[in-house]
């Protein structure tokens, strides 16, 4: 093997290494590999050490595109902030509990001086401050910080009504679907050149240095990829303005990289779209973006996780019960509003009577009633409703 071939393997490597999205355990990724419509997808695999997790993305420019989404990693009630959420994903008794099994997870809107974002989490302001909430994107920061300040500073006699709103907001998938559909639009351009920049530097440069080494042609055509670089960078720069205009340094940055290393370069539509629905749901982008069939899954099991959720185990009784009613009052009402009564989710009944009874989560058959699903963290199964 060559050198030259080599450096193209190499290349190509480092190039795949960008073609993954670093995801929450709350979060999830919608990806779409060769048309407009996405599969919704979480972390393949998962580190402790992070916190987070990758998913595989359409290594191809021309055709895939990925939109990120983070379910609420806190739970907003009218007297206060729990730091545990209960709506969806579940985590786990051990993952959940485990995050913050030292410290305080409930605040009262009284103790916190504000929020801000800091990079991909946010920070809560009191006396004794707590570990970041992390977040699935900057962007997804920036928005969380954003609607915790509004409720906290909303009279203590609406935030009951601002809160509803700001869950009804992030539920409609219309809404969803229209700033995708303008995103689409917004960066078509972007897009043509980056496919026209991946054949240059994964078919033009080969060929040149194949043919022409070290000779001035091949220099020609180094120095015309890079001006198709700073091209691409420079568009992605002035998007990335108008669609984060509170992400100053992350702008730089990437220009910086764009600039110098082409892998960044290659990757800048993603960098510009998963954080663009920021505000919306998971629920809502799937409905939007996902065909019918797999959405209604998606939909099912957000449905069975928010009302049979797995049992949390957290020293800080008050901010469990605190997430409980936020999953209760404000989370199951909203989806229910937006996407129909939850039977249309249920898990299927099983039909043999040798086992009469089931877990109202997984849907796992049983031979009686009230018996513990080991899978669901010991929730109790319930008769079948044939």
């Amino acid at each position: 093997m060559t050198d030259g071939e080599v450096l193209l393997l190499v290349f190509a490597l480092i190039y795949l290494s960008e073609c993954l999205v670093w995801l929450t355990p709350t979060s999830y990724a919608l990806v779409a590999w060769w048309s407009r419509r996405h599969t919704v997808t979480r972390a393949a695999m998962h580190f402790s050490a992070v916190g987070r997790g990758i998913a595989l993305l359409q290594p191809l420019p021309p055709f895939g595109s990925v939109f990120v989404g983070q379910a609420w990693p806190v739970s907003p009630l009218p007297d206060g902030l729990s730091l545990l959420s209960r709506e969806t994903p579940n985590l786990g008794p051990a993952r959940e509990g485990a995050r913050r099994r030292d410290s305080a997870a409930w605040f009262t809107w009284e103790t916190i001086q504000g929020f801000w974002a800091d990079g991909s989490s946010v920070r809560i302001e009191t006396p004794d401050p707590p570990p970041p909430v992390a977040c699935a994107t900057a962007a997804h920061a920036v928005q969380l910080a954003r609607d915790l300040e509004v409720i906290r500073r909303a009279d203590p006699d609406a935030r009951s009504r601002v809160i509803d709103r700001i869950l009804r907001r992030s539920f409609r998938a219309r809404r969803a679907g229209r700033k995708a559909a303008f995103f689409r639009r917004a960066t078509a351009p972007l897009r043509l050149n980056q496919c026209v920049l991946f054949v240059a530097v994964f078919v033009g440069l080969p060929l040149s240095y194949w043919r022409f080494h070290d000779e001035p042609r091949f220099f020609i055509a180094l120095g015309g990829t890079w001006l198709m670089m700073a091209l691409v960078a420079i568009d992605g720069f002035l998007l990335h303005r108008r669609f984060y205009p509170r992400l100053a340094s992350d702008r730089w940055q990437h220009l910086i990289l764009s600039l110098i290393f082409p892998h960044y370069t290659l990757r800048t539509l993603d960098t510009l779209s998963k954080g663009f629905l920021a505000d919306c749901h998971p629920t809502a982008m799937a409905a939007a973006l996902a065909d019918e069939p797999l959405a209604m899954r998606f939909l099912a099991a957000v449905a069975r996780d928010a009302h049979w959720p797995v049992p949390l185990v957290h020293p800080d009784g008050t901010a469990v019960s605190a997430a409980d009613a936020f999953r209760l009052r404000s989370f199951q009402p909203g989806f229910l509003a937006a996407f129909g009564p939850q039977d249309r989710f249920a898990a299927i009944r099983p039909s043999d009577d040798n086992y009469p009874a089931h877990c109202p989560r997984c849907g796992t058959a049983y031979r009686a009633e009230g018996l513990p699903c080991d899978d669901c963290g010991g929730i109790r199964t319930v008769a079948a409703r044939l």
